[in-house]
């Protein structure tokens, strides 16, 4: 599991045995560590890598707020993952890039604003973002962090019914896709009703590729059967 920290510093170091040792003490005065990659192939995806090897340095990643999963062995605190190394602006370009379409992510930035002190709505347990992006709020669902413009509309997919559409008008239903190289369905995320693709080996019997396509998503006008239905 993920949190989110303030980088207060950072130093590189290295082991006895001459591996390089990326370190940083974050908001709760705790110095954590990760051994940098050694094979070159682990290299480009190393986030931490990527900076000190464009930098020469981790010193850019002071004052920034990055989320990390954290373990603790023989060595001390070690970093076992890292989701983001600047949560702030990571979380802007998400918003920028949904432009008002709902979202899911990996950042835990709902426990972000609620240590920033953000209201929660005592009903919907959610918390509304501040200007520019105020139409938005964000909440925890069904182990998801969901970003999404709530409203007050009867004929639209909102948190309330999607699941009600779903069991009525898709889940085990034939989505007439289904071929000698797909098998096909409708699934529901917290944010979306999708039908899905598994392609599979003609003779292996087992799966080589998944694809997915949104349906519907929260915001989206439901049809006349499907207002009539939730009017029942």
């Amino acid at each position: 599991m993920s949190e989110i920290y303030k980088v207060l510093s950072t130093k590189v170091t290295k082991s006895k045995n001459g591996y390089i040792i990326y370190n940083l003490l974050l908001n709760n005065q705790k110095w954590v560590s990760k051994l940098a990659p050694v094979r070159k192939r682990d290299k480009p995806y190393d986030r931490l890598y990527l900076i000190y090897d464009a930098n020469n340095s981790l010193d850019i990643l002071e004052g920034k707020y990055v989320a990390l999963s954290l373990v603790q062995n023989q060595y001390g605190s070690q970093i076992s993952s890292v989701i983001s190394l600047d949560v702030v602006n990571e979380f802007k370009s998400l918003l920028e890039k949904a432009n008002g379409r709902p979202f899911t992510t990996e950042l835990p930035i709902y426990d972000f604003l609620k240590s920033l002190n953000y209201k929660i709505n005592s009903v919907t347990n959610s918390i509304q973002l501040k200007n520019p992006y105020e139409k938005y709020v964000v909440l925890k669902r069904h182990n998801s962090t969901i970003c999404y413009q709530p409203t007050d509309k009867k004929d639209v997919l909102t948190l309330e019914n999607i699941d009600r559409i779903y069991k009525e008008f898709y889940q085990g239903k034939d989505t007439g896709h289904n071929d000698i190289d797909c098998t096909s369905g409708y699934i529901c995320s917290a944010i979306a009703i999708k039908e899905y693709c598994k392609v599979e080996h003609k003779y292996k019997s087992k799966t080589i590729g998944t694809s997915e396509s949104i349906i519907m998503e929260l915001g989206d006008s439901l049809n006349k059967e499907q207002i009539m239905f939730l009017a029942k």
